[in-house]
């Protein structure tokens, strides 16, 4: 795809294969306060499953520059998805955009300096759970 997909992926390396949460404010998501659990995925398969479920809503998005890294759920519901994180590489970065199935927008508004500003807390292994998806 491009060099930033590169970069995307050694960046988010720590996270893949591994349970990934954060107790936040929700205000990022406009969601309550709770614990959001992060599925990082190899960009361009979940840039993929983003093309096949909300093609729509991307089809003015920079795809060289926005760079889809992870899906984000509430822990208490870790099977809907309701948000995505980009890495976003346009103004040099990478900054980080937030989007939901209600908001696909990259603007400043939804934008963080990096993923440390997400407060992630890595924990253990998981099994790779795209295997045998029909989605």
């Amino acid at each position: 795809m491009s060099q930033h997909y590169e970069a995307s992926r050694k960046l988010i390396a720590p996270y893949l294969g591994r349970r990934v949460e954060a107790d936040l404010d929700g205000a990022v998501f406009e969601h309550q306060p709770a614990t959001f659990r992060f599925r990082f995925r190899d960009p361009a398969a979940l840039q993929e499953r983003l093309d096949d479920d909300y093609e729509d809503y991307l089809t003015r998005w920079d795809r060289k520059q926005l760079v889809p890294v992870a899906s984000v759920a509430s822990a208490g519901s870790p099977d809907y998805e309701f948000a995505w994180i980009f890495l976003d590489w346009r103004k040099g970065g990478p900054r980080v955009v937030v989007t939901t199935t209600d908001r696909w927008k990259a603007g400043d508004d939804y934008t963080l300096p990096d993923l440390a500003a997400l407060k992630l807390e890595i924990g253990e292994p998981v099994e790779d759970e795209d295997e045998g998806d029909d989605d």
